[in-house]
C-alpha cells in the first residue's frame, strides 16, 4: 500500500509540472517574417531579431510575447509599425520607426498590455506611440521628430482617425506608467488624453516646441527631469473639459522642472479649448521658473510643498505648515513645507563646509504651531513671522535674528590625550564645488527634496 501511495504521489507531482514543461518559454532567432514567428510562438516566448525587419507587425489578442530588438530596426510598410492586441514586451537596443502618414511606431489597442524596457521609438508624421490599453515605459527612448504631433497620445482623442478606428467609449481604462526612459520632442512630449491615467515615476523629458506633458484627465508625477527650450511657453500644461473623460487633475509629488529662457519663463500652462476647472496640486518638487497663474488660466495651482525660484503667491494658493527662504548673497530659493525645509537643512549640513554654511541665511516666513526647524550651526536664521518659532528647541521671537552656534563641548586639559599626529579625515566632497555657493543651492535643493519626499511618504504610509 505504501509503495502504491508513493507511486501515485510521483504521478501527481509530474502532473503538477506538466504545464510548465509543455509550455516552457524559449528564445527564437528571427531574421525575417516576424509576424509568422509571432503566430508560431508559444505564450512567454522571446523572439530575438538577427536582422532589420521591414514589416507591419501585429501581436494578436491572447498572445504573450517578447521582442528582443538585439540592435536591429523594425520599419513599417503602410500601417503602424507594431500593433499590439495581446501582451507585448520589448527589450534590447534597437529602433522601431514609422514614417507612414497618420501611423504610429507603436499602437496598443484597448485591453492590450505593452512594456517597453529598451529600444528607441521614433516617427515624424503622427504620434510616435498611441496607447488605448496599458503601457509601461521603463528604459525606452521616445523621439518625436514631428512638431505638429505629440510624442505619446495616452487616451482617446474623439474621432476614428486619431483613435485608430476605435469608437469613442462611454468609459475606458487607459493607463501609461513611465518608470524611466528618455522622451523628447513633439507638440507635447506626452499628451494624457480622454480617459487617460498617467503616472510618471522617473525619466528625462525635454521639448523644443511645447510642454513636456499636457494633461487632460488624471496625471501624477513622482519624479523625473522636465526641461524645455525658449520656444516652449510652459513645462507642464493642464486642461479640463469638466467631464468624466477630461477631469484635468494634475498632482506633482516630486521631480525637477526647469522653464525656458534659463528658467525665467513659466512652469505651468493650460490646454487650449479647455473649460474652467481642473486642479493642479504641487506637493513637492524643485521648480526653476515662474510658478503662478493669470486671469485666463482655468485653474489656480495649490502649493503644499517644494522648492521654488519664483513663486507668485498672489496667483496661487499656498497651503502648508511652513515656508522659508534660503538666501545666499541675494540669491533666494523659497521652500514650502516643514518636511522639505528640514530636509534641505540636513542636506546643506552634509554637503557644505562651515565657511559655506556661514554664507547661508534662512528666513522663516510661515510656521504653524508645533513646527520645529533643525538648523545647522553657522547658518543665520531670521523670523519674519509675527509669532515665535522653534529653532533647535529654542524660541526665536518675531523679527529676531540669530546665528546658530554648535553645541558646547568640554575642552580637555592641555596635554591630556592630545595626539598632535592625529588628523581628521576631511569631509567627502560630493557636491560640484565652485567659488559661488549660489550655484550649489539648486542642486542641493533637488537632493534635499528627494529625501524630503521620501520622509513625507513614509509618514503618510504610517
Amino acid at each position: 500500500m505504501k509503495k502504491l501511495f508513493v507511486t501515485f504521489l510521483c504521478i501527481a507531482m509530474v502532473a503538477v509540472f506538466l504545464p510548465a514543461m509543455a509550455f516552457a518559454a524559449t528564445t527564437t532567432e528571427v531574421g525575417a517574417d516576424l509576424n509568422e514567428a509571432i503566430a508560431s510562438a508559444q505564450n512567454g516566448d522571446t523572439l530575438k531579431l538577427t536582422a532589420d525587419i521591414t514589416e507591419d507587425i501585429t501581436v494578436p489578442q491572447g498572445k504573450t510575447v517578447t521582442i528582443d530588438l538585439n540592435g536591429h530596426k523594425i520599419t513599417a510598410v503602410k500601417d503602424h509599425t507594431i500593433t499590439n492586441n495581446g501582451v507585448l514586451t520589448v527589450v534590447g537596443n534597437g529602433t522601431v520607426e514609422n514614417q507612414v502618414k497618420a501611423k504610429a511606431a507603436l499602437y496598443t489597442a484597448p485591453g492590450a498590455e505593452t512594456v517597453l524596457n529598451n529600444g528607441t521609438f521614433t516617427g515624424n508624421t503622427w504620434y510616435v506611440i498611441k496607447n488605448l490599453g496599458t503601457l509601461t515605459i521603463d528604459g525606452a527612448t521616445v523621439d518625436q521628430q514631428d512638431a505638429g504631433s505629440s510624442g505619446i497620445d495616452n487616451g482617446y482623442y474623439g474621432n476614428l482617425g486619431n483613435d485608430c478606428g476605435v469608437a469613442y467609449p462611454a468609459s475606458a481604462n487607459v493607463k501609461l506608467t513611465i518608470k524611466s526612459g528618455y522622451l523628447s520632442g513633439g507638440m507635447n512630449t506626452v499628451k494624457n488624453d480622454d480617459f487617460g491615467v498617467l503616472v510618471v515615476e522617473n525619466g528625462v523629458f525635454s521639448n523644443t516646441s511645447g510642454p513636456t506633458i499636457l494633461n487632460w484627465n488624471e496625471t501624477s508625477i513622482y519624479g523625473g527631469s522636465f526641461t524645455v527650450n525658449d520656444s516652449s511657453k510652459a513645462v507642464i500644461a493642464n486642461g479640463s473639459l469638466a467631464n468624466d473623460a477630461d477631469k484635468g487633475n494634475l498632482t506633482i509629488y516630486g521631480g525637477e522642472f526647469t522653464a525656458s529662457n534659463d528658467g525665467s519663463n513659466a512652469i505651468f500652462g493650460y490646454g487650449q479649448g479647455g473649460k474652467e476647472g481642473g486642479a493642479v496640486e504641487v506637493k513637492g518638487g524643485a521648480f526653476t521658473g515662474y510658478v503662478g497663474s493669470a486671469a485666463d488660466y482655468p485653474y489656480t495651482p495649490i502649493i503644499e510643498g517644494g522648492a521654488f525660484t519664483n513663486l507668485d503667491r498672489e496667483t496661487v494658493v499656498v497651503d502648508s505648515d511652513a515656508s522659508a527662504n534660503f538666501v545666499t548673497e541675494g540669491e533666494k530659493i523659497e521652500v514650502v513645507g516643514s518636511v522639505y525645509i528640514n530636509a534641505a537643512l540636513e542636506e546643506l549640513e552634509k554637503e557644505l563646509t562651515p565657511e559655506e554654511l556661514a554664507s547661508v541665511k534662512l528666513e522663516i516666513t510661515e510656521a504653524a504651531a508645533g513646527v520645529e526647524f533643525k538648523v545647522p550651526s553657522g547658518i543665520t536664521v531670521k523670523n519674519l513671522t509675527e509669532e515665535n518659532v522653534n529653532v533647535n528647541d529654542e524660541t526665536l521671537g518675531a523679527d529676531q535674528e540669530l546665528v546658530v552656534k554648535g553645541p558646547e563641548t568640554d575642552t580637555p586639559p592641555a596635554g591630556d590625550n592630545d595626539d598632535g599626529n592625529k588628523n581628521e579625515e576631511p569631509k567627502k566632497d560630493t557636491v560640484p564645488k565652485t567659488s559661488d555657493v549660489n550655484n550649489m543651492l539648486p542642486w542641493l535643493m533637488v537632493m534635499a527634496l528627494t529625501a524630503g519626499a521620501a520622509v513625507a511618504f513614509k509618514k503618510k504610509e504610517n
